[in-house]
């Protein structure tokens, strides 16, 4: 990792600031749970280095000031704690890996960079503070002078103190990025495939084959031999599992309702301002910062329960409380127009207790008890439970479909053997797991895969066969100069006919939507072509290409060199945490 140079120019530092300045925090770790009984007085450790109960409860009660402060709360609930212990666990051991990557690659920081930074790169918020602005223009002289003045001292120091923590992180981050390139021809086919408009008709022909190809045994071994790299796996593991979701009891639901009926009685004796009350209890955070509004909007754009109570209101009348599925809602009507109104709400989600939470977990360390004994699809059934498998994936991916966080069922897959069951606990439910399969083999054999490389070339005659039948349909439409849509009609197949559009635009029966219109940006004006597939092929004619102005290119081209850049950075980035996460243990005791 090259060193970055010891003097950082400002422009540069404002392009990383920019970029993902908190990219690195976060991020999460490969955590592995622990009831190591010598913990001590420790809630974690990153390789050897431990993470102290006092440590994490400074950094969650700033996190948790933090939060309290943005949201005009004076409370949080049971979830957002946890997930403020979470984020502050994650902080510290994201700290400890960045304190030795310092370290090692000795990313210092003197105080000059800081100043130049802590005076010519003001925070966020303030470049988005009108009054530092003359002419459309920020006024850096003005900026400075608050900067200076003693009576903001303290706005200062937590400045500074900012900088100093993150300069080393944004080094870091700007050399792992320095050596990322980007082509003409990368933009310009980015540009070509997402601007260009295109007017095709097209025919979907089914692959009916009379005679279904074969394969032998020994037709698949020698493939087998001479392609084995097509069906290795480095790891797979597969897992069957339940669901139980924390949803509210009755109880919550209750208090939910009492809790907005308060509110209301609260708005209409006077003791509390509609907006008021939105800005500081509103669970809608997006409105709430705007007293609730939800601008105008017209019937169908809501759900139902709220745009029947929203519709039958007078302009100014506070609604009874209303319960959707988001939760209990006060909507007061600001406006009315011919077939809109503009409204405001009050949000109180229904969300479950710790007590309830508890009782949710009490019920599937009883599940998992039972599983034990009788099997989980037994329990699944008799509890009237969903039964779920996984696709087949490699745990050091980290990615498991269908789950957007699956950092601890990874953990448990890692730290346990085929068959074993665990009660997982996720943010919105619980999940009780078995590794139905566990191969952490490089090695494949044939006979492992032999069902599967069949498959394989079974698949692959069939594109040829369909191949052939299409070139034949293409032939006989060319040489009898017969429209497209007649042939569908002879041959009882279906036929679209577009309008000009790009590939954002979803072409109907067409599986797989970039292949098609790369074929599309090959294909010559006015011709015949074919596509084949396994199950169905395409006959196909481009009837018109559109591509983009002159005008326009300098602006797609600015557009996509950004969107290319940003996603190679962050690839690189991930790659490399990728690295981190295997280089650094790091156990969880909590």
């Amino acid at each position: 990792m090259s060193k970055l140079r010891k003097n950082m120019t400002i422009v540069f530092v404002i392009v990383i600031l920019s970029f993902v300045l908190f990219i690195f925090l976060d991020w999460g770790m490969n955590l592995a749970s622990s009831n190591n009984p010598e913990k001590g007085n420790f809630v974690g450790k990153v390789n050897k280095i431990k993470i102290t109960y006092n440590q994490l409860n400074d950094q969650f009660l700033k996190l948790r000031k933090t939060y309290l402060a943005n949201s005009n709360r004076t409370s949080i609930d049971q979830q957002t704690e946890n997930e403020l212990l979470d984020q502050a666990f994650n902080q510290l051991v994201t700290k400890i890996i960045f304190d030795d990557i310092i370290k090692k690659y000795n990313y210092t920081i003197d105080q000059q960079e800081i100043l130049d930074i802590l005076y010519n790169v003001p925070p966020q918020e303030i470049k988005n503070d009108e009054r530092f602005y003359k002419e459309g223009k920020f006024d850096y002289q003005l900026y400075r002078q608050i900067i200076d003045d003693p009576n903001n001292a303290e706005f200062k120091i937590s400045y500074y103190n900012q900088i100093v923590e993150n300069l080393p992180k944004i080094k870091i981050q700007s050399d792992l990025v320095s050596g990322i390139k980007i082509q003409n021809d990368e933009i310009g086919r980015l540009i070509k495939l997402n601007e260009t408009k295109a007017q095709v008709e097209y025919t979907v022909v089914p692959t009916v084959i009379d005679v279904p190809p074969t394969v032998t045994d020994e037709e698949a071994e020698e493939y087998f031999k001479n392609k084995k790299y097509i069906f290795e796996k480095n790891r797979e593991v597969v897992l069957s599992y339940i669901e139980i979701f924390k949803n509210p009891s009755s109880e919550d639901i209750l208090n939910a309702k009492e809790n907005i009926e308060g509110l209301r009685n609260d708005i209409l004796n006077g003791n509390l301002t509609f907006e008021k009350a939105a800005q500081l209890y509103s669970d809608d955070y997006g409105s709430a910062v705007n007293g609730g509004s939800l601008g105008y909007f017209k019937k169908g754009q809501m759900v139902k329960e709220f745009e029947d109570a929203a519709f039958s209101l007078k302009s100014k009348e506070i609604s009874v409380p209303v319960k959707t599925v988001f939760g209990w809602h006060l909507i007061r009507v600001e406006d009315i127009k011919r077939d809109s109104i503009k409204a405001s709400h009050i949000l109180i989600r229904t969300l479950p207790s710790y007590e309830t939470v508890s009782s949710i977990r009490q019920r599937c360390d009883n599940l998992i008890n039972r599983i034990k004994e009788k099997g989980l699809e037994n329990v699944a059934e008799s509890e009237s439970l969903k039964l779920f498998t996984t696709k087949p994936f490699d745990p050091e991916d980290g990615y498991i479909e269908d789950f957007d966080n699956p950092q601890r069922i990874i953990n448990f897959v890692k730290s346990s053997k085929e068959g074993d069951v665990k009660v997982i606990e996720l943010s919105d439910r619980f999940i009780i797991a078995r590794i139905d399969r566990k191969n952490i083999s490089n090695d494949v054999k044939f006979e492992d895969v032999k069902e599967q490389v069949k498959n394989y070339m079974i698949g692959k005659k069939r594109k040829i066969l369909s191949a052939l039948k299409l070139s034949k349909y293409v032939e006989e439409i060319s040489k009898g100069n017969i429209s497209l849509e007649n042939f569908a009609k002879k041959n009882k197949l279906i036929y679209h006919k577009t309008g000009l559009q790009t590939i954002s635009e979803k072409l109907l029966d067409v599986d797989n939507q970039y292949q098609f219109f790369g074929a599309i940006f090959a294909a010559e004006p006015k011709k015949v072509y074919y596509l084949t597939g396994e199950n169905k092929g395409y006959i196909f004619r481009v009837l018109k290409i559109e591509e983009p102005s002159k005008e326009k290119m300098q602006d797609y081209y600015l557009k996509y060199f950004q969107a290319l850049h940003q996603a190679k950075q962050q690839s690189v980035i991930n790659d490399w945490m990728n690295q981190l996460r295997k280089k650094y243990s790091v156990t969880d005791y909590r």
